[in-house]
């Protein structure tokens, strides 16, 4: 079996990418926009679904191997156990 060139993560967070810029896309293109404009607008909603799924994920990764909750003030709240 030959390794695979993407990690599952990378695969979901990519996927998603897509189909949020091809949303933007056609809410753009909805909106009356140009498609030039669309496409354009489409290539930045996928490149910022990505970050930003990319975030979350690797958020959630570090709190949950450190073993901090998220505070909704941004800080963390470390529960060790013993």
């Amino acid at each position: 079996m030959k390794p695979s060139l993407l990690s599952l993560r990378a695969v979901v967070l990519l996927s998603l990418g897509m189909v949020g810029g091809v949303v933007t896309v056609a809410l753009l293109l909805l909106a009356g926009h140009a498609i030039a404009e669309s496409l354009l607008g489409g290539v930045a909603g996928a490149g910022g679904m990505i970050a930003f799924l990319d975030r979350i994920v690797e958020t959630e990764a570090n709190c949950a191997a450190q073993g901090a909750l998220p505070q909704a003030d941004g800080s963390e709240e470390v529960h060790r156990h013993v």
